[in-house]
């Protein structure tokens, strides 16, 4: 069993292009940087207990992103394994934050049941007061500054 949480961005960026920033990376001595990327049904698995598909928004995503006051052009859903969630939360928010980083424009991140998590408009990053989600350990993650929402 897993639970999921999604990230729609207001960005162009190719669902491809997107999951080989986020894919590890494992060089091994006579590895071929010269190969193909992996194929563009992407999906991954991150340090065991993260599953990382990505995509383009379809028609139920852009509505729950319309919702948040996002006009979303890709997704990215964390699957995590039901066993594993709090160890596994710090990978994901490491996902998160490294794709907000990377890819500029609007974001909303919502749990299972479509609450918001976190936005960011423009430059601006909101936290939920969530405290069911955002421990004292995963919020001093979350790089300055940012602000809370209700």
């Amino acid at each position: 069993m897993t639970i999921s949480y999604s990230l729609y961005l207001d960005n162009a960026v190719a669902p491809r292009d997107a999951a080989e920033f986020l894919r590890p990376r494992r060089a091994e001595p006579n590895d071929d940087q010269s190969a193909p990327p992996p194929p563009s049904g992407v999906e991954f698995l991150s340090d065991g207990a993260v599953s990382v598909h990505v995509m383009p928004v379809g028609a139920a995503g852009a509505g729950v992103a319309e919702e948040n006051g996002i006009r979303a052009k890709l997704s990215v859903v964390f699957d995590l394994f039901a066993d594993e969630v709090e160890q596994a939360k710090p990978v994901m928010l490491g996902h998160l934050l490294a794709l907000l980083e990377r890819f500029p424009g609007d974001a909303v991140f919502l749990d299972v049941a479509g609450h918001a998590l976190m936005r960011r408009r423009g430059t601006r990053l909101e936290l939920a007061r969530s405290e069911t989600f955002w421990s004292p350990e995963l919020r001093a993650r979350v790089p300055e500054p940012h602000s809370d929402f209700v």
